[in-house]
C-alpha cells in the first residue's frame, strides 16, 4: 500500500516535499521503448504507469546538465539522441505545456526513498492523506504546481501554521 508523507520543510523557505512510501520507481525508459512524447517546446516526457520522466532539449549539442546523453524512441518510432539536455522541476515542465500537449496532466515532483522523481497529479490525488491535508493547485510564477495544504492554507500563506 502506498502512503503519502509531507515534509513541510519547517527550517527552510522551500515548498513542502511529498514523500511516497511503499512504491517502487520503475527503471528509466530504455532507448527502444517507443513511449516518449515531444512537444514543439523541446520538452520530452515519458510515462511508465503513474511515473513521469522528462527533460528538455533545444536540439543543439551543449554541455548542459553535465553533458549527459539522453536517447530514446518517440511514440511514432523515431529515435532521438541529445547531449547536454537538461531536466528541471515539474513546475517548469507544467508551464511549458499549458496547451495540454502531453496526456498526463500536471506533473508533480515527489521523493521515493532518497530518489527524486515525478508522478501524475491524477495518481497523487487517489492516495489517502491525513485528514487535515488537502491538495491545492497553485501557480508559482505561472508554474502550475500541486501542493499540500494544512487546514486550508499553503505554506507561505498568511496565517499558515505547521502541523504538529
Amino acid at each position: 500500500m502506498t502512503t503519502v508523507k509531507i515534509d513541510w520543510m519547517k527550517a527552510f523557505a522551500n515548498s513542502p516535499r511529498i514523500i511516497l512510501e511503499g512504491i517502487k520507481v520503475p527503471d528509466y525508459p530504455s532507448e527502444t521503448d517507443p513511449i516518449w512524447q515531444k512537444t514543439k517546446y523541446g520538452l520530452h516526457a515519458a510515462r511508465k504507469g503513474n511515473f513521469v520522466f522528462y527533460f528538455y532539449s533545444n536540439g543543439k549539442p551543449t554541455e548542459g546538465y553535465g553533458g549527459r546523453r539522453f536517447a530514446g524512441t518517440l511514440e511514432d518510432g523515431t529515435h532521438f539522441e541529445y547531449k547536454g539536455a537538461w531536466s528541471s522541476r515539474a513546475g517548469c515542465i507544467n508551464r511549458a505545456v499549458l496547451d495540454s500537449e502531453l496526456d498526463c496532466g500536471l506533473i508533480v515532483d515527489i521523493i521515493v526513498g532518497s530518489r527524486p522523481c515525478a508522478v501524475t497529479s491524477a495518481f497523487l490525488r487517489t492516495l489517502e492523506l491525513p485528514d487535515y491535508v488537502e491538495w491545492t493547485c497553485r501557480d508559482w510564477d505561472t508554474e502550475p504546481v500541486l501542493e499540500p495544504t494544512y487546514l486550508g492554507k499553503m505554506k507561505g500563506d498568511e496565517g499558515f501554521v505547521f502541523p504538529e
